[in-house]
């Protein structure tokens, strides 16, 4: 099919390049686009930071 006939599916493949920042973040970082980079930079700060919320969250039920 033509490339210019193809529907476009920004959806499928921003969930898709994301995946595949989180499975390989080697090759991620590596990546010559800076903005994959900001992701995965952001992406890993942001999760890190909920999971230490959920840990204290539930250290804190623990003690009371």
């Amino acid at each position: 099919m033509p490339r210019h006939s193809r529907p476009q599916r920004h959806a499928e493949l921003f969930i898709g390049r994301s995946a595949a920042l989180f499975v390989h973040p080697f090759a991620a970082w590596r990546s010559p686009s800076r903005s994959d980079r900001g992701v995965l930079l952001i992406s890993y700060f942001a999760i890190s930071y909920v999971m230490v919320l959920a840990l204290l969250h539930v250290l804190s039920m623990v003690v009371s």
